[in-house]
């Protein structure tokens, strides 16, 4: 993976409010500092990860799964592979291999420059992952807009359940604030 074509999009973006310029500047920084690492799990601090905000082609409902290891509702993500050309090749691979959509990447929304949709700095605790204890680090999220028709969804064991959630709703803040934040652009 490139530094370079993360650290573009990342200067590309515009950030929707004071919250995400912080998450922005702060995963900006941490990709310039790790350029040979920054998203291999191994990078004891944390890495970049890659996440869609999977809306229907109505632009009224998004997808949320209920994440079995977290226990919460998110939007499908995961990690960035050595074999991923670049965070939004990461995105749409972790959206059809979680959920069975291949969605379609929005390209511009609200007059942003770059193919990022958010971006978002969260912490994941400590947990045992195939008997291995993994330490708590932060995941620097990179968020795209996907668009895919509202079909039949098919999870894969990483969820409990999928749901086709209504924009407004997300929006009112049932969700964690990164996903509420991603809602909120979407009715602009």
């Amino acid at each position: 993976m490139q530094p370079l074509i993360a650290l573009r999009q990342l200067k590309n973006h515009a950030p929707f409010d004071t919250i995400e310029a912080g998450h922005l500047a702060q995963t900006a920084k941490f990709v310039a500092e790790n350029p040979d690492s920054f998203w291999r799990r191994t990078t004891a601090a944390g890495h970049i990860t890659a996440s869609a905000f999977v809306v229907n082609t109505e632009h009224s409902h998004a997808l949320l799964l209920h994440h079995a290891t977290l226990n919460r509702w998110l939007q499908p993500g995961g990690h960035v592979d050595d074999t991923d050309a670049e965070p939004l090749a990461a995105a749409l691979r972790e959206t059809w291999e979680e959920t069975g959509v291949a969605g379609q990447p929005v390209f511009a929304v609200a007059g942003a420059a770059s193919t990022l949709f958010d971006v978002d700095v969260h912490p994941i605790p400590v947990r045992i992952k195939h008997g291995v204890s993994e330490p708590a680090h932060l995941h620097y999220d990179l968020r795209y807009l996907l668009v895919a028709p509202a079909g039949a969804v098919r999870i894969s064991d990483e969820s409990f359940a999928f749901q086709w959630v209504a924009i407004a709703s997300i929006a009112e803040g049932q969700v964690d604030s990164g996903i509420a934040r991603m809602a909120r652009k979407i009715l602009l």
